[in-house]
């Protein structure tokens, strides 16, 4: 509050009668020798073919042993996983992959297509091709490993689809992508949901059942993805919740009754919170972070049994008691620091740069008979995000190569512009034609019987 008082009188945020009004952020300035190293990398690697992606990163992590939980009996079998990998994450149909992937027939296919929606198999394949990323130096560049991106986007579906709903941005029918992307890259965590609903229990929940970092400070999510039970919730465990706030002008500062504050941010501040509606309730609200943290119930259920519409249960009025405080915490370091409000917009363009990604991937469309299912839809969400992970693996390691060469002098890149490269680039590859796999290249470690992922 004396931060927000002290910019008040340094005239970096004003307040009049229509509310508040925060400088903007200036654009930073081009580089255009950053630009010059970017387009030097892409015309080196020159065109791809997205099945030689496919192979390069299996012979890294062997993550086709990890979908079917063993080794691939023979090439058939494997051309079959890569199949229903493509089937799932790409929206084409069976019988047009076996189309692209001559030799392999639809049975097959449609075979190891059941096999992806056992478990948890995908989100553990995907997890290793994250933790591939990781391993390369160049990737402590990108961030701390401590930050995500959370954000869904709409997958088309067709309007006969049950749980198909309208995205009001794009006006066409789809199913819901939730994910999680941290600021070193990489999806962590991605679920389906439904379009229209409220984000902030998915964006919870992924960064408590998420298996890649260990801890993670910060959750930058839209207004979608935000409540003030659920800034209470996410900082019971252990974690803010950082939304990008619509109608800023319009926030309040929400702070307990008699606390003291300046009077030249008066008509900003609210002084109506009671401290006892929280104090009764604390052992609740700590069995209910303990229920989560163990699986005993879901962040998604929570928040919706503690809507707006229980603003009349007690442990309901202590959670947004503590939202609200967390809220106003949260506005004192956005009207006070340009850096924050940077980093914060920073972090959330990365989930929507991935996206872009995910869209060239994701080209057709889910039909009526697809999606019906919860494990169909799980795998689709799946398949989708392995296969980004894949392609932001390959670019990864590819980046790193030139860090190593530019490290011993060899490259014309500097290190400063490399490490400003990131690993979404896709122009280069094409995702369409016939799939030819080249396995024969790493046949050996592909079928070894015994495997470690880390390997």
């Amino acid at each position: 509050m004396a931060g927000v008082k002290e910019a008040v009188e340094r005239n970096s945020l004003m307040i009049d009668e229509r509310g508040l009004h925060v400088k903007k952020l200036h654009a930073l300035d081009e580089d255009r020798l950053l630009d010059r190293a970017r387009n030097r990398f892409l015309n080196e690697i020159g065109t791809v073919q997205f099945p030689q992606i496919i192979v390069d990163i299996d012979k890294e992590i062997r993550f086709s042993g990890l979908l079917l939980q063993r080794a691939p009996r023979d090439t058939q079998e494997l051309l079959s996983v890569y199949g229903a990998l493509l089937a799932h994450g790409t929206a084409r149909s069976v019988s047009e992959v076996s189309l692209m992937m001559p030799g392999v027939s639809m049975d097959a296919i449609s075979d190891a297509q059941s096999v992806l929606e056992r478990g948890n198999v995908l989100r553990t394949a995907s997890d290793a091709v994250v933790e591939l990323m990781f391993r390369q130096p160049i990737s402590t560049y990108w961030g701390t490993g401590q930050t995500v991106s959370s954000d869904g986007m709409s997958l088309d579906a067709s309007r006969h689809l049950w749980n198909a709903r309208v995205d009001p941005k794009r006006r066409t029918y789809g199913m819901g992508q939730y994910q999680h992307v941290l600021d070193r890259w990489g999806i962590i965590y991605n679920q389906p949901i439904v379009l229209g609903t409220r984000q902030a229990g998915a964006a919870i929940e992924g960064a408590v059942r998420q298996q890649v970092v260990n801890t993670i400070e910060r959750i930058a999510v839209d207004t979608h993805g935000y409540t003030d039970f659920a800034m209470a919730l996410a900082r019971l465990l252990g974690f803010d919740l950082c939304p990008r706030l619509k109608s800023l002008n319009d926030r309040l500062l929400h702070v307990p009754v008699d606390f003291p504050f300046s009077p030249n941010i008066a008509s900003i501040v609210r002084p109506g919170l009671n401290l006892s509606d929280m104090e009764p309730q604390w052992d609740e609200l700590v069995r209910l972070i303990a229920s989560i943290k163990a699986g005993k119930i879901t962040a998604t259920a929570v928040l919706k049994r503690f809507s707006s519409m229980a603003s009349g249960d007690p442990l309901y009025r202590a959670g947004r008691t503590l939202g609200r405080l967390e809220r106003s915490i949260f506005l004192c370091d956005i009207l006070t620091s340009n850096d924050f409000r940077r980093e914060l917009h920073r972090d959330l363009s990365r989930g929507e740069a991935v996206h872009s990604l995910q869209r060239k991937i994701y080209q057709g469309g889910m039909g009526a008979k697809r999606g019906r299912r919860s494990e169909e839809m799980a795998a689709i969400s799946g398949s989708l995000t392995l296969l980004t992970n894949i392609v932001m693996a390959w670019n990864t390691i590819n980046l790193q190569s030139y860090f190593k060469r530019s490290l011993q002098g060899t490259c014309d890149i500097s290190i400063e512009h490399l490490s400003k490269i990131a690993p979404i680039h896709h122009r280069y590859i094409n995702f369409n034609g016939h799939f030819t796999f080249p396995i024969e290249q790493g046949e050996d470690r592909l079928f070894k019987r015994s495997f470690n992922s880390a390997e």
